[in-house]
């Protein structure tokens, strides 16, 4: 059953001296319950920005320039005050890139249980304090953590207690952006298995929004890939893997190998991401991309569906699919 639908939404960075900042162009989407989607791209991308947009985070100069956020069939993109506050109980939740950083210093862990509880509703401090063990139980941590300060944890915990004040409201989707930055590999795994254990029993929505690719593919079921503000490709992991659909997809699998290889060679991607205050007309990734065709720079190509959960944005790669998109069916064939 859908859960999140999001239609033609656009993001915009407005400064007063320069173009705004296409951020987010025109992009729908759809989670349904229960699932692990990852969201992949380069750095700039606009993946943060989206999850911002779809938990309505967002803080000026960003601003929401079109387009819907269907969420449990309420269009949360108009919501604000008190009745988006009452959305995010039993709602959505962001953990945001910086979380183990955004803990207050001079509040001890149970503190901050007890805000975020009691922003909500009206609860006795013996139940604040159940409730936070045991949600502190669920991302692997002990008790006696209760009576911590940030300062005394280290980044791998911090970063745990920020995915319990999370789940202290009971979401149905959780947002995590790059959950495991600043982490030293061994704790980013440990993290990792914390989020896919406590998405299997608990059954939320989880987005994985990340710029390591092999970490998405490893986690989800489900991969976007976004370049330039928009979604380029959306499939199985498995599938992007051995039968990656869009070009710039194929590019950063390139740039990614198994360490367990005997050999292992990199590739990396030729050319820098477009300005996106100067959007151009055709396909973003057209000066970057070895498939370019004529009729690449005449518009840019929607997202379709090409096979079983399979959609990309690319005239090439659907046209060799059959399913040509209208208008460029002989684009390059000429």
């Amino acid at each position: 059953m859908k859960l999140l639908e999001v239609e033609d939404l656009s993001v915009v960075y407005e400064a007063s001296r320069s173009d705004p900042v296409r951020a987010v162009r025109e992009v729908s989407l759809t989670l349904d319950d229960g699932e692990f989607v990852g969201l992949v791209g380069e750095s700039g991308c606009g993946k943060s920005t989206l999850g911002y947009a779809i938990t309505r985070m967002l803080r000026p100069p960003a601003r929401l320039e079109s387009g819907r956020v269907i969420f449990s069939g309420t269009d949360i993109a108009s919501l604000s005050g008190e009745r988006l506050r009452r959305m995010r109980s039993h709602g959505f939740a962001l953990v945001l890139q910086s979380g183990m950083n955004a803990l207050n210093p001079v509040r001890s862990i149970e503190n901050h249980f007890g805000d975020v509880l009691r922003a909500h509703q009206r609860t006795s401090r013996a139940d604040v304090r159940r409730r936070a063990i045991e949600l502190l139980e669920a991302v692997k941590l002990p008790p006696e953590t209760l009576r911590r300060f940030p300062h005394e944890l280290s980044g791998g915990m911090r970063q745990r207690v920020a995915i319990g004040l999370v789940l202290a409201l009971d979401p149905r989707l959780v947002i995590f952006d790059e959950p495991t930055t600043a982490l030293d590999v061994l704790v980013q795994k440990a993290v990792i298995d914390t989020i896919k254990d406590l998405q299997r029993k608990v059954g939320f929505t989880a987005v994985l929004i990340s710029h390591d690719l092999g970490l998405v593919l490893d986690s989800a079921d489900r991969v976007l890939v976004m370049y330039a503000g928009r979604i380029v490709e959306d499939q199985p992991p498995a599938r992007m893997v051995t039968n990656p659909a869009h070009p710039y997809t194929r590019a950063l699998l390139g740039c990614y190998a198994d360490p367990r290889a005997e050999r292992v060679e990199l590739a990396g991607i030729p050319g820098s991401p477009p300005d996106l205050s100067q959007p151009s007309a055709g396909c973003s990734y057209a000066p970057r991309c070895t498939l370019v065709e004529p009729g690449c720079s005449s518009a840019e190509p929607p997202l379709v569906e090409i096979g079983p959960r399979t959609s990309v944005a690319c005239y090439v790669t659907a046209r060799q699919s059959a399913h040509p998109v209208a208008g460029h069916e002989n684009e390059g064939q000429q």
